[in-house]
């Protein structure tokens, strides 16, 4: 829990490095103690740092452990394990199967979950909201692309948090960028940027 904890503290520090040695360390912790709830949380931030640090093959294998891990045992847990899937596949470029990972995500985060962050740093239902107007963007599908990006800002702007606000901001100018439309994603993308200057 220590150890779980100290990442969160870390993250916002910019230290990768002993960001993922702390998050290796619990993972270890949680094998050795038999500790399955534990483990699925350690193996999910493991391999979100891992895709920080770049290593997305292990940070692949680490998503899917943790999926495993949590399949009909914690349908939070899995959620954000299939949303971080998402991620991994989308930075690879699989739009198709990253779009399918972050519907089912934010399916499952849907109501009152959508505006809780467990233990992140943005909302993951904002994040999923993001990429998929970005995904779609990517693969042609510009109205699904615009309504995802105004879902996303929706949720930011409902919970008034700036950082999710940003990723939000972000996905659906990107998704406007893609589709041609340059007054709109400059100002979203303005937008962004703006917060993370602030």
């Amino acid at each position: 829990d220590l150890r779980l904890a100290l990442r969160s503290a870390l993250l916002p520090l910019g230290d990768f490095a002993q960001t993922l040695a702390v998050v290796r360390e619990a993972e270890q912790l949680a094998t050795a103690l038999g500790d399955h709830q534990r483990l699925a949380q350690a193996t999910f931030f493991l391999s979100l740092h891992l895709y920080l640090n770049g290593q997305h093959d292990e940070a692949v294998r680490a998503a899917q452990r943790a999926q495993a891990l949590t399949a009909g045992r914690d349908p939070i847990m899995h959620a954000l394990a299939t949303y971080l899937t998402g991620i991994h596949l989308q930075a690879q470029g699989q739009y198709t199967h990253a779009t399918e990972c972050f519907e089912r995500s934010l399916t499952a985060l849907a109501g009152a979950k959508q505006r809780q962050f467990f233990n992140l740093a943005i909302l993951p239902s904002v994040t999923s909201c993001a990429f998929l107007a970005t995904c779609s963007a990517e693969l042609g599908h510009f109205p699904r692309a615009h309504a995802y990006g105004v879902q996303g800002l929706e949720i930011a702007e409902a919970v008034g948090h700036p950082p999710s606000t940003m990723f939000a901001a972000w996905g659906a100018g990107w998704a406007a960028f893609r589709q041609g439309d340059a007054p709109c994603a400059l100002s979203l993308l303005e937008r962004a940027l703006g917060i993370c200057r602030d």
